[in-house]
C-alpha cells in the first residue's frame, strides 16, 4: 500500500470515528489527530475542526488534548502568515510542555516555533530554540526530526548571510529525507523536504544559476502534487513560473503561471495576484500589450481586495503597465502610471527602483520633446543611483556586522562547550581517580568471597553502570535528573557496600519534580557527596547522608546534601596529616567551581550556586553534620520567548 492510499485510509477511519465517538475528550483527541493530517492538504477543512475545539477548550481537562491543540492551531496560523498568532498559541503549547510532554514533542515544537520566529525576523531566538532541539536530539535520537532541525539552521543561516553554512545545512536535511522510507515519514516531514528545496531554489536564483532553482521548484512541485500538500502549492508555481519568464521561456512560464491561479488553495489570493501580474508580464514581453493591462488591473484588484499593500510588487506592476502602454503609443498613461510607481518607490526609500523609474520617465518625456523635464529626470535619476550606491555600501556593512557577530557567538559558544568538555573529562578522573577504583576493585574481590550471589551481583552491577554513567555522562551536556539520580544511586550503594559498611543513605524528591522530563548538568552532585562520605561521616560508626531534590522555581532546582559527620573544622585539622585528602578536595572543589563559572556564561539569567552550612548543636555548639545547597539551573528553560 503506497504512503498517499494509506494518509487518506487513516483520514477516512479518523473521520468515521469522529461521527461515532460521543465522549467530549475522545472526541477532541481524534478531532486534534485529524486536523493534524489534513494541516498541509486541506487547510480549509483543518480550521473548521480547530475551531470545534476552540469551542470546548473550557470544558478540556487534558493537557495532552491542549498541547495538541494549541501547537496545530500554530502551525495553522504560520501556514496562514498571521505570526504573532502563531507565537502566542506556541507559547502556550510550551508552557504545557513544560510539565507534560515527551522528548520528541518538545523537540518538534522547539522546530515548528523556530520557523514563526524567522518569520517574525527573531533569528537570536529561533537559534536559541534550535539549541534545545539538537541537545535533545544528541540523546533521542530522531533522523526526520534532526532533517527538519538541519531545514530550520540552513534558513537561519541564510538569513544572516552565511551562505556556505547554509547550503551545508540544507544539503544535511537533503540527504537525511533521501536516505529515509516512505513509511519512516510523515506529510508534514515532506513539507520540510519543500522547505529545503524552497530555500535552495532562492540560493541558485540570487547566484543567477537559474536552471537549478529550476530543478529545486519543479522538486518541491512533485512532492506537492504526489502528496496532495496545497497549503502553499500556488506560491510554488509562481515561483517556477517567474524562473521560465526569466529564461525567456513564454511556453512553460505561461503554463505554471496559470496553474498558480487555477490552484484550489483557498488562501493565496495574494500568491494569485502576483501570478496574474507576471502572467501580464509574460504577454507584454510577447507584444500582447492590451491583454497584459487587462491582467495588471485584475492583479491589481485582487490584491486590494486582500488589504495586503505591497508597496514593492505594486510599484513593479505599474512600471509593468507604463511598459505595456507605452509601446501602445498611450504616453499619457504610461506617465501616470510611473508616476504612481514613484510614489511606491519612495515611500518605501526603494532608490533601486527609483532611478529605474526616473530613467523611464526621462526618456518619455525626450520621446514627447520636453527636453527640460527629461533633463530633471536625468538629475533625479542621478541622485537616486548615489543614494543607491551608498545604501548598498551601508547595507553590505551591516550584513557583515551581523555576518560577524553571528560567527563571534558560535566561537564564544564553542570555545565554552570545549573548556566544559575538558572540565567534564577532568571531572570523571577526579571521581573516579585511582585511590577509589583501587578500593573499589579490591573490596569487589573481597565481597565476592564473603556475600551471597544475589548481593554480589547486585554490587557488580551498580559498578559496572557507575563505570558506564560516568564515560557516558562525560560526553553529554545535559542529563535528565532520573539519569543523574540512578548515577548518585549507583555511587553510594559502592560506597555503602564495599567501603563503609555503617554508612546509611537516603536520596528523595518532591512529588511535583517531574525528574523525567527535567535535564541538569551531569555530574555535579557527586563531588559534594564524596566531600561528605571523605570528610564528614568517614570517622562516624553511625554515618548517613541525605540527598533531596525538589523546585527552587521554575528555572532552578534545589539539591541538599545533609550529613551527620564530624563538621568542616574538624575535618580540617585531620587534613593536615594527609596531603592527599587536602589535595583531592582542593582538586574536586576547584573543579565544580569552574564548571560553575562556565555554566553562569553559557546559560544566562540562570541561578548557580552552592552553600555550605555547619550543623551544631544549639545548646553545646559540638558540631552535628554539614548541609549543602547547590542551586542547579533546568538546561531545558533556557529557551527566551
Amino acid at each position: 500500500m503506497s504512503s498517499n492510499v494509506n494518509i487518506r485510509s487513516k483520514i477516512h477511519d479518523l473521520e468515521l470515528a469522529l461521527q461515532n465517538e460521543t465522549d467530549l475528550q475522545e472526541k477532541m483527541r481524534l478531532t486534534n489527530e485529524l486536523a493534524a493530517k489534513l494541516t498541509f492538504s486541506n487547510i480549509k477543512k483543518t480550521k473548521q475542526l480547530l475551531v470545534q475545539i476552540s469551542q470546548q477548550i473550557d470544558n478540556i481537562d487534558d493537557a495532552e488534548i491542549l498541547l495538541q491543540y494549541y501547537l496545530n492551531t500554530a502551525i495553522v496560523q504560520n501556514l496562514l502568515y498571521r505570526y504573532d498568532s502563531a507565537q502566542a498559541h506556541f507559547k502556550k503549547a510550551l508552557n504545557i510542555l513544560v510539565d507534560f510532554g515527551s522528548a520528541d514533542q518538545q523537540i518538534e515544537a522547539y522546530i515548528d516555533y523556530s520557523g514563526t520566529l524567522i518569520n517574525l525576523k527573531q533569528l537570536d531566538v529561533a537559534e536559541n530554540l534550535l539549541k534545545q532541539a539538537v541537545k535533545l536530539l544528541d540523546v533521542y535520537q530522531n533522523e526526520p526530526l534532526k532533517a527538519r532541525y538541519h531545514c530550520r539552521q540552513g534558513t537561519i543561516e541564510y538569513q544572516f548571510g552565511n551562505m556556505e553554512a547554509a547550503v551545508s545545512h540544507l544539503f544535511e536535511a537533503e540527504k537525511i529525507f533521501n536516505s529515509l522510507d516512505e513509511y519512516q515519514l510523515e506529510i508534514k516531514d515532506y513539507y520540510f523536504h519543500t522547505l529545503v528545496q524552497s530555500v535552495l531554489s532562492i540560493v541558485y536564483a540570487t547566484n543567477g544559476d537559474t536552471l537549478k532553482s529550476i530543478r529545486a521548484n519543479r522538486t518541491i512541485l512533485e512532492i506537492c502534487e504526489k502528496k496532495g500538500m496545497k497549503s502553499r502549492l500556488s506560491w510554488y508555481y509562481l515561483n517556477v513560473g517567474k524562473d521560465y519568464l526569466t529564461l525567456n521561456d513564454f511556453d512553460h512560464a505561461n503554463y505554471f503561471l496559470q496553474k498558480a491561479i487555477d490552484t484550489s488553495d483557498d488562501h493565496s489570493s495574494l500568491s494569485r495576484a502576483w501570478s496574474i501580474a507576471n502572467l501580464g508580464s509574460c504577454l507584454s514581453k510577447q507584444g500582447k500589450h492590451e491583454q497584459a493591462l487587462e491582467h495588471f488591473q485584475r492583479a491589481l484588484t485582487t490584491v486590494q481586495k486582500t488589504g495586503n499593500m505591497d508597496l514593492s510588487n505594486l510599484c513593479i506592476i505599474e512600471r509593468w503597465k507604463a511598459t505595456a502602454y507605452n509601446a501602445l503609443n498611450r504616453k499619457k498613461e504610461a506617465k501616470n502610471a510611473l508616476k504612481i510607481a514613484q510614489g511606491y518607490a519612495t515611500k518605501e526609500k526603494d532608490y533601486k527602483q527609483l532611478f529605474i523609474i526616473y530613467g523611464e520617465l526621462a526618456v518619455l518625456s525626450a520621446s514627447n520633446r520636453d527636453f527640460e523635464e527629461a533633463y530633471k529626470y536625468e538629475t533625479f535619476k542621478s541622485m537616486a543611483i548615489q543614494q543607491y550606491e551608498k545604501d548598498k555600501k551601508t547595507g553590505k556593512l551591516v550584513e557583515l556586522e551581523i555576518k560577524y557577530e553571528s560567527e563571534k557567538k558560535k566561537r564564544e559558544a564553542e570555545k565554552l562547550r570545549m573548556e566544559a568538555a575538558k572540565l567534564q573529562l577532568t571531572a570523571l578522573q577526579a571521581q573516579m581517580n585511582p585511590h577509589f577504583l583501587s578500593n573499589a576493585l579490591n573490596s569487589i574481590q573481597g565481597f565476592v568471597k564473603s556475600n551471597d550471589e544475589q548481593d554480589v551481583s547486585r554490587v557488580i552491577a551498580s559498578f559496572a553502570n557507575l563505570m558506564r554513567q560516568s564515560l557516558t555522562f562525560s560526553n553529554r551536556d545535559s542529563v535528565n535528573l532520573e539519569e543523574e539520580i540512578a548515577f548518585l544511586e549507583n555511587y553510594l550503594l559502592i560506597n555503602q557496600k564495599l567501603r563503609y559498611q555503617n554508612l546509611e543513605y537516603t536520596i528523595s524528591i518532591d512529588e511535583e519534580v517531574e525528574d523525567e522530563f527535567i535535564h541538569v548538568p551531569p555530574m555535579i552532585i557527586q563531588p559534594f557527596i564524596e566531600n561528605a562520605i571523605e570528610h564528614g561521616v568517614k570517622q562516624m560508626e553511625n554515618g548517613s547522608i541525605k540527598v533531596h531534590f525538589s523546585e527552587f522555581d521554575e528555572h532552578t532546582i534545589l539539591c541538599v546534601v545533609q550529613d551527620n559527620g564530624i563538621g568542616r573544622e574538624k575535618a580540617r585539622q585531620l587534613q593536615d596529616a594527609s596531603s592527599y585528602q587536602l589535595k583531592h578536595q582542593s582538586l574536586g572543589t576547584t573543579i565544580i567551581e569552574k564548571r560553575l563559572d562556565l555554566l553562569k556564561k553559557s546559560e544566562t539569567s540562570r541561578k548557580f550556586s552552592f552553600k555550605y552550612t555547619d550543623l551544631k548543636n544549639h545548646i553545646t555548639k559540638v558540631a552535628e553534620g554539614t548541609r549543602v545547597e547547590i542551586l542547579i539551573p533546568i538546561l531545558e528553560d533556557e529557551i527566551i520567548l
